[in-house]
């Protein structure tokens, strides 16, 4: 696995600068546990547009500080992997921020919108869905041969880029392959409707058989609207 000697450490105070104070208007969605933005750094004369993804303190026990920032530390070493670094379908990590009560990423990524929110538009074709799809089911098989399992998957955790291309962003509940602190069976669980029920059967973390189904329903739900409304 690389080090992530190379990425860039930030701090509160310029990443807020980057997004206009996390403003409303670059506002993008709610991750499982955290919130994420729009953001834009200026270098020289050029000026890169970035995603930054911040972790939310709550009350729930799910985001405690020392579980918040072992997300940090997993999705680093997720994201630096050499064998998943550089893949088309996940977010590209340039820099992390983490100080006592701020936690986050920051991603180079030139976003269109969450796949959740692009697929009620009606510019978002029947072509470019199924493009979306085949690459998303790609990179569920990448996920599996390295052994690991997003135990809870939707539309509102993949971006579309400009390319249309579906990235995934959020890993909260990625776990295997050596990434996330599940190793015994009683944590094998995820959310209802998004993890083959034979993993709460058998513990076995790798059978996932409907990691699709969320994500493929949302298109067949569109394009059954889609023709019911003309």
């Amino acid at each position: 696995m690389e080090s992530a000697t190379d990425l860039v450490e930030y701090n509160y105070e310029g990443l807020a600068s980057i997004t206009a104070g996390f403003s409303k208007e670059n506002f993008i969605g709610d991750t499982l546990f955290g919130k994420v933005f729009r953001g834009k750094i200026q270098q020289d004369l050029e000026t890169q547009k970035v995603v930054v993804k911040i972790w939310v303190k709550t009350t729930s026990f799910a985001s405690t500080p020392d579980r918040q920032k072992s997300r940090l530390d997993n999705e680093i070493k997720l994201l630096t992997n050499s064998d998943l670094k550089g893949h088309p379908n996940l977010v590209k990590l340039i820099g992390f921020f983490c100080e006592t009560e701020h936690l986050g990423v920051v991603y180079e990524l030139k976003p269109l919108d969450t796949l959740e929110k692009l697929i009620l538009h009606d510019d978002f074709t029947w072509v470019a869905q199924i493009k979306v799809a085949l690459e998303f089911a790609c990179l569920l098989e990448c996920l599996h041969d390295q052994q690991l399992l997003h135990r809870s998957i939707s539309a509102a955790h993949l971006m579309v880029d400009q390319a249309l291309s579906p990235r995934l962003f959020d890993f909260a509940m990625l776990v295997g392959g050596g990434v996330g602190e599940i190793r015994s069976r009683e944590h094998a669980f995820g959310s209802h409707g998004y993890v083959d029920p034979l993993i709460s059967l058998t513990g076995n973390l790798l059978i996932n058989n409907l990691s699709c189904g969320p994500v493929l329903l949302i298109f067949y739900t569109s394009f059954s609207h889609s023709l019911f409304s003309r």
